[in-house]
This record gives structure tokens, C-alpha cells and sequence, in this order.
């Protein structure tokens, strides 16, 4: 069941592992079925490294919220 996809320009990636494997549960058990499941996971994984940012020193978090905070000043619009 790989999922592949072209790689995004951010190194703020800290937690994705854990990130998409919490994803995948909540839609599972939500009743979608365990493909469904993944492709929305990865779907949403894929945004929130998209508008990960730096915190601190080092390799910053994903966005988790990055749908809730469009407007927000925590990561760059361009």
C-alpha cells in the first residue's frame, strides 16, 4: 500500500511519523476502511509538512492546524 509522492521543500518535518499513524487511526475510527484511511492520512500529512515551521533550533514541527490558521503570521504565504 505504498503512497508516493513528490517531495516538499520544507525541513520542519519533526513528528510525522507519529503524525500519520495517529491520522490513520482517527479516520479508522471514524469507520473508514484501512486504504481509505491511509490516502486521506497521507493527504493530510502531506499539508501539514507543506506548512511546517521552525520553533526553536533545529528541524521544526509539521503544522498540524495549518487548515484552522490559513491567516495565521506562524508560517510564510509564498
Amino acid at each position: 500500500m505504498g503512497r508516493a509522492s513528490d517531495r516538499l521543500d520544507n525541513q520542519h518535518t519533526h513528528g510525522t511519523g507519529c503524525t500519520l499513524s495517529a491520522a490513520i487511526a482517527a479516520r479508522m475510527a471514524l469507520g473508514e476502511a484501512l486504504p481509505d484511511s491511509v490516502r486521506q492520512a497521507k493527504k493530510y500529512v502531506t499539508e501539514a509538512i507543506r506548512h511546517g515551521f521552525a520553533l526553536g533550533q533545529g528541524i521544526g514541527p509539521t503544522h498540524h492546524f495549518h487548515s484552522l490558521w490559513r491567516d495565521s503570521h506562524v508560517y510564510d504565504h509564498s
